[in-house]
């Protein structure tokens, strides 16, 4: 059965009294998106959902709705329709359309998150790794809404400035060091801030 709404939207599938209710693979066309999979009581509703953009930049989700949002574990990668690149991809568990729960995040800054997410934030224990022009910045440790905030190592490595060599098979690298408590993205209490290197020969890197 096809039903044309009001504002536009297009169904396929099964309706009971009026409301879309199909426990199979139903469609619904609505503000340039695409859902397949099961309705119940006029919502998105079970495990095998799919979601994906008809227009820019390319969308697509794969996962768990109830009650209509994004709810369980799910896979969301966001395209550059132009480049191909991912602008965004993320894989882990949802709660109300966020993430929420254990998770792996990443995006075109550059950023990379493994860990605990909580309203759409991250939230808990994580490892973040972001990745600049002029820098590389590691981190593990505790979050909340976003930034640093508990206990945490942070290491900070300048591309800017060259390896030292020491041989023609050995070299280092600067980096700061800090492993102590931080409190709403910085440094706060007791920590222990020094410098050190990475040590980079032919086969492995290692720090000191």
């Amino acid at each position: 059965m096809t039903v044309y709404q009001e504002n536009g939207n297009e169904y396929h599938g099964r309706l009971v009294n009026g409301l879309k209710h199909d426990p199979n693979d139903a469609t619904l066309s609505y503000d340039g998106f695409l859902y397949k999979g099961p309705f119940k009581n006029d919502m998105r509703h079970g495990a095998t959902a799919l979601v994906q953009s008809v227009g820019s930049p390319r969308y697509l989700f794969t996962g768990s709705y109830s009650n209509d949002k994004k709810q369980g574990m799910g896979q969301l990668t966001v395209t550059d329709p132009h480049t191909g690149h991912p602008v965004e991809k993320y894989q882990g568990m949802y709660k109300n359309d966020q993430f929420h729960g254990s998770g792996v995040h990443s995006n075109k800054d550059g950023d990379h998150y493994d860990g605990e997410f909580a309203n759409g934030k991250r939230e808990g224990v994580g490892k973040l790794k972001q990745t600049t022009s002029g820098f590389v910045l590691s981190y593990i440790g505790d979050f909340k809404a976003n930034k640093f905030d508990g206990h945490g190592q942070l290491e900070i490595e300048r591309k800017d400035e060259e390896p030292r060599v020491l041989s023609p098979n050995l070299s280092i690298q600067p980096v700061l060091l800090y492993n102590g408590t931080f409190k709403d993205g910085k440094k706060d209490g007791h920590g222990e801030l020094l410098r050190g290197a990475i040590v980079i020969t032919d086969d492995q890197e290692t720090s000191e």
